[in-house]
């Protein structure tokens, strides 16, 4: 997070475009979530564990394509940052939670990789949503 925090503070005090973006930080409460038994629910074992979301928020006036093009490659250099001390180990599971996900991560990094997981929230999304009018960026489908 240091380094990802190290690259936030280079764009946004070397370009004035970018200097009203901001790096949030959010931990919340793990008692509630914890004493659920995680069959009991969708919600991914990789999620169950996480506890600290690193939400850096890049903000510009305008829709100039360059400077989307650049909060895009300098977003994917603090993500690759924060994943790097991640402790993953190379597996390739790495998780978005899902309100601050981008859009182009796969299916498995936002609802859990476990495939009968992905089938339960399926078979609810046709259940509660059969019309798919609730459906945001990596919507389960």
């Amino acid at each position: 997070m240091r380094k990802a925090f190290g690259i936030f503070a280079e764009l946004t005090t070397t370009d004035p475009v970018f200097n009203t973006s901001a790096f949030i930080l959010e931990s919340y409460g793990r008692h509630g979530v914890r004493a659920i038994p995680p069959g009991a629910n969708a919600v991914a074992p990789e999620e169950r564990s996480l506890h600290l979301l690193c939400s850096p928020l890049l903000w510009w006036d305008g829709d100039d394509a360059g400077n989307r093009e650049k909060a895009m490659e300098v977003g994917k250099r603090m993500e690759e940052a924060v994943r790097s001390g991640s402790g993953d180990g190379g597996e390739g599971h790495h998780h978005a939670y899902v309100n601050y996900a981008v859009g182009d991560e796969p299916l498995g990094e936002v609802y859990g990789f476990d495939e009968g997981r992905l089938e339960r929230l399926r078979k609810l999304k046709g259940e509660y949503d059969p019309k798919g009018r609730f459906g945001f960026y990596n919507p389960i489908l």
